[in-house]
């Protein structure tokens, strides 16, 4: 079975059928939505970061607020919490299932409950150290987006399951 075919038992139907089931809720397993999650998450450490870069926050708030917001986050992606229940949620949505693949793909030593936590810390640390280096060569942060773009992409593949395009597709 073909890596796609895998995926799409996972999902537990084809496309067709997930569409009609989600009705007017966006798919938490889509590429779009999983992006669209991760750059109002990135947007709101970056803002937190700023805050305390200028002295407005202190450290362990902001990295409080930080932790906070990345568990909400992996709970959603599994599917969890009041906020999951805006989205349709799949059976890949799940510790078993997104968590274990987390885990099998990347060689994580975490459990599969901590997996998704553990990748979106790794998206944070990531992000801040592509800003540390724009800040470092006196970069322009606009000039520079592609980075983040960048890893924001990266990230929503790993967190769907959906292999990222080669250079060479």
């Amino acid at each position: 079975m073909s890596e796609s075919e895998n995926r799409a038992d996972k999902l537990g139907s084809g496309f067709a059928s997930q569409v009609e089931a989600a009705g007017d809720k966006p798919i938490l397993a889509s590429l779009n939505v999983t992006s669209d999650l991760l750059r109002v998450f990135i947007a709101n450490a970056l803002s937190r970061r700023e805050s305390y870069l200028q002295g407005n926050l202190d450290a362990s708030t902001a990295q409080a607020g930080d932790v906070q917001d990345a568990r909400e986050l992996a709970a959603v992606f599994m599917g969890r919490g009041q906020r999951a229940q805006e989205y349709f949620i799949q059976p890949w949505n799940s510790a078993e299932q997104l968590g274990q693949w987390l885990i099998d793909t990347y060689g994580m030593q975490c459990t599969q409950e901590e997996s998704v936590f553990t990748v979106i810390l790794g998206i944070l640390t990531e992000v801040y150290n592509t800003m540390d280096d724009i800040a470092l060569r006196s970069l322009n942060v606009a000039d520079e987006g592609w980075r983040l773009d960048g890893i924001i992409e990266s990230y929503a593949h790993a967190l769907t399951g959906i292999p990222y395009p080669a250079d060479e597709d």
